[in-house]
């Protein structure tokens, strides 16, 4: 087929059309402005990619609309104007590559990105790769520490026969670009389940799309005010997501949060795998290393292991719960989970160390492995091993850590993993409230709360003030006199400019007192594009 996708530029649309284009299909595609990276995959891909011109869509099969389409695009009102087919991204993913798999959807406010890779890579990579250390009479641990920092070894060592179907909205800390057509022996597909709206023509959400067989819910809070009106519309959408589960799939739902269990509570059509705190399943975490108890739907006992996951956190011991039940429901063995927690890689822009220094030495990650997962990567391999990365960590003055977090539980539970994980470091928060509902006043007292447990906090204002009314516009000064009047250095510092000033002179000061310093940005977009001066910075 000939298909045409309007807006192209987007991280989702271009790895969709790359999927296109690897079926068989001639692709071409449209956006406003197309940068890097964006841009430069889609050159190495051989995908014609050009600015909006209503002669693109003329003699197309196929037009596939981007929700950020609207009404007036010169494309869109010439592809109605000759009465093209025309889809969405969402439900070209069903009808090209969803139907007739097992699909996993991810779905949540929080933690979708991390967990759908992490669940890919439990019943993909490291799946085959314990079974195959497995029959070379190899333990499950020395593979981890053999595979730990190396993913793109991992990659070639594995029969892309071998591997599910992926589509996230990130990109995995060794490279992995997050999309993968299935592998004719893998019968899974992993899907991220976006609950934001489809298309111009269809403004239910996106992950009603794809019909989930197993279907992980990690989370539940309002977000997204721009597209629903309160919470109750938010938690309909999730509802209706579960009307899709067949009766032979499952259900895993984090029942340790308050949201997922309202909109679980009266589901009863196929098995129920909670996980959590007061649940049947869970993950207790002790230091760096966590005990999971995992039970079968029956309740019956299953697993019970330890083992020290990559990634730090407690909110992440629920997203490796979560990826743990669902790959029991695969038949992945205790072994290849184990082997899958210790060495996942990691994603980018998630709890990712950008620079480390250690003396005077700089690095992009904590550990010698070689990627820039930073805290990921620590496997518990040997003693000796585990011992020297514990002596690295601490011996790190100073790091720079850059995390995605923007919904204020985000925030906080960012916050709060690392402070478990970097005990004694002097830590200075940089968020950017960039995303609608950070816009917005809604979220005003928890920012508060999860920003209170660094030391040293530096806002801009909102990223664009005319995005909503002053009414509801989110007062970020008086975020910073309300961390001030607990006893938080906080600074408003009007916008990411500002920011990086106000950084050089606290980081100056903390510096000084010889403690270890841990710069944290968050930020759902570029902040203003500091980073790179903050690498520098810290590198010094």
């Amino acid at each position: 087929m000939k298909i045409h996708l309007i807006g192209i530029g987007g991280a989702a649309m271009g790895n969709l059309a790359a999927m296109l284009k690897q079926s068989g299909h001639k692709v071409s595609g449209s956006d406003q402005d197309l940068y890097p990276p964006m841009s430069d995959r889609l050159k190495e891909w051989k995908i014609d990619a050009r600015p909006f011109n209503k002669s693109s869509v003329k003699g197309k099969d196929l037009v596939i609309a981007g929700n950020a389409i609207s009404r007036g695009n010169v494309e869109l009102e010439e592809t109605l104007r000759l009465g093209l087919p025309i889809t969405s991204m969402a439900a070209a993913l069903q009808q090209f590559f969803l139907k007739g798999r097992k699909v996993v959807v991810v779905a949540g406010t929080h933690g979708k990105t991390t967990t759908t890779f992490l669940t890919d890579y439990l019943l993909g990579e490291a799946a085959a790769l314990a079974s195959r250390s497995a029959r070379s009479g190899a333990s499950s641990s020395s593979m981890a520490a053999s595979s730990v920092g190396h993913g793109s070894a991992r990659s070639r060592r594995v029969s892309a026969a071998d591997l599910p179907g992926l589509f996230v909205g990130g990109v995995r800390a060794d490279g992995h670009p997050g999309f993968r057509i299935p592998g004719k022996n893998n019968p899974y597909f992993v899907i991220e389940g976006d609950e934001y709206d489809t298309a111009f023509f269809d403004k239910a959400s996106k992950f009603l799309h794809y019909r989930p067989h197993y279907l992980i819910l990690t989370s539940v809070e309002y977000d997204h005010a721009d597209i629903f009106e309160n919470f109750e519309q938010y938690k309909k959408s999730f509802r209706i997501l579960l009307r899709w589960i067949p009766p032979n799939g499952a259900l895993i739902p984090c029942m340790a949060d308050a949201g997922v269990r309202e909109v679980c509570k009266e589901y009863r059509f196929s098995p129920v795998l909670g996980y959590g705190k007061n649940s049947l399943s869970y993950g207790k975490r002790k230091g760096a290393d966590v005990r999971f108890k995992l039970r079968k739907p029956d309740g019956r006992p299953d697993l019970d292991f330890e083992c020290t996951p990559s990634l730090i956190g407690q909110h992440n011991t629920f997203n490796a719960t979560a990826a743990a039940l669902l790959a029991r429901q695969a038949g992945i063995s205790q072994a290849q989970i184990i082997a899958g927690l210790e060495s996942f890689p990691g994603v980018l822009r998630r709890q990712q160390v950008r620079i480390s220094m250690t003396g005077d030495q700089a690095s992009g990650t904590i550990l010698a492995a070689g990627s820039s997962t930073g805290i990921g990567g620590r496997a518990k391999v040997e003693t000796r091993e585990r011992s020297r990365q514990k002596k690295t960590v601490a011996a790190s003055e100073r790091i720079f850590m850059e995390d995605f977090a923007h919904h204020p539980t985000a925030v906080k539970q960012t916050l709060d993993a690392v402070r478990e994980a970097y005990p004694g470091y002097t830590i200075i928060a940089l968020y950017e409230p960039r995303s609608a509902t950070s816009h917005r006043s809604i979220f005003e007292h928890e920012y508060v709360d999860a920003l209170q447990d660094a030391n040293t906090v530096l806002l801009p204002d909102v990223f664009n003030r005319k995005k909503v009314s002053s009414d509801v516009l989110l007062d970020v000064k008086s975020i910073v006199r309300q961390l001030q009047q607990r006893g938080v250095d906080a600074h408003f510092c009007k916008d990411p400019a500002g920011v990086l000033n106000a950084l050089k002179k606290q980081y100056a000061l903390a510096t000084k007192t010889g403690a270890p310093v841990l710069i944290l940005g968050m930020s759902n977009g570029g902040f203003g594009g500091i980073y790179p001066e903050i690498d520098d910075l810290v590198k010094g």
